[in-house]
């Protein structure tokens, strides 16, 4: 037996390695443009947000879905052109790694001089404010757009669980004590389709249910208005029904920096930051004294 080959308690499997993917020219043209729309924002992507960028911008139509699906699927199997595995992102899975760490301690004294301090952002805010979404594999683009407001994110990626939402109404009223006297505001974006109308309302009624804290809520999209505003396409699997991922990037950032704006304050924000750059250059100064200390102790005992 080559003892180079993978074993399994199922026997032996074959490394697999893909062919050079060679399309025809018109689909890796499409492939070229799809990955131009990967690249032309600051965020990851899934398949179905890249699709609607080509359906809009670059020609194909919806009954071209599955067909996109495998090119772009082959396209990063073999890593045609640019594309890679991780070219595209899923989001529903996890991958959890333990049992990795540093090799001495001053490895670990060099990576803690670039851990700053996290200050409180909400103390200063007028509101506190919760963005809660329903496409979960654009949880980069909620990340990105919401990273300079600091508001807590709440993806849920179809019918959330009993569980799930008790631990919403739990983390409101946690909120709530924390930061008694300011409003809580929730702002809520989902598809416009059965499930887009119809999660948020079931969720909230239990959520409201079991939480002990007021709170606003509102629906910030997608809306009727937003699909005739941009003409949007509708969802290739679902004729008339259209999902947040159908959005162009700007037009998502528009509603999604449009809803958290005016409920926060940035110049407030931007003071607790300073605060933070004076307080991680102070620990970095400490810890390369800490460091000095430590190498003269090393010479002594030579």
């Amino acid at each position: 037996m080559n003892m180079n080959t993978p074993q399994t308690t199922r026997g032996t499997f074959k490394v697999a390695k893909y062919k050079p993917y060679r399309p025809r020219a018109k689909i890796a043209e499409y492939l070229a443009k799809a990955l131009d729309f990967v690249r032309s924002v600051p965020y990851d992507t899934s398949t179905r947000w890249t699709f609607y960028q080509m359906v809009q911008f670059a020609g194909l139509t919806k009954p071209d879905y599955g067909k996109f699906k495998s090119w772009t699927s082959r396209a990063r199997k073999s890593f045609h052109e640019g594309w890679r595995p991780d070219t595209l992102v899923d989001d529903t899975r996890i991958i959890e790694r333990h049992g990795m760490g540093y090799d001495d301690a001053k490895q670990w004294l060099e990576h803690l001089k670039e851990d700053g301090p996290y200050l409180d952002k909400i103390n200063d805010q007028p509101n506190v404010v919760l963005a809660w979404f329903e496409a979960k594999a654009m949880i980069g683009q909620f990340r990105y757009y919401t990273k300079p407001y600091h508001v807590p994110l709440v993806p849920f990626g179809g019918d959330p669980s009993i569980h799930f939402k008790w631990s919403i109404a739990k983390l409101i009223e946690a909120l709530a004590r924390y930061y008694p006297n300011k409003p809580i505001v929730v702002k809520y974006f989902g598809d416009l389709d059965h499930k887009g109308l119809t999660i948020p309302e079931c969720a909230l009624k239990d959520i409201e249910a079991w939480c002990e804290a007021d709170f606003d809520f509102e629906r910030v999209g997608l809306k009727i208005e937003h699909v005739e505003r941009w003409n949007l396409p509708d969802n290739p699997e679902k004729p008339g029904q259209y999902q947040w991922e159908a959005l162009p990037d700007e037009a998502a950032k528009e509603l999604i920096v449009g809803a958290l704006g005016p409920l926060m304050d940035l110049n407030a924000i931007k003071r607790v930051q300073d605060r933070e750059a004076k307080i991680h250059e102070r620990w970095r100064e400490a810890l390369d004294r800490l460091e000095l200390e430590r190498a003269i102790q090393e010479e002594a005992e030579k």
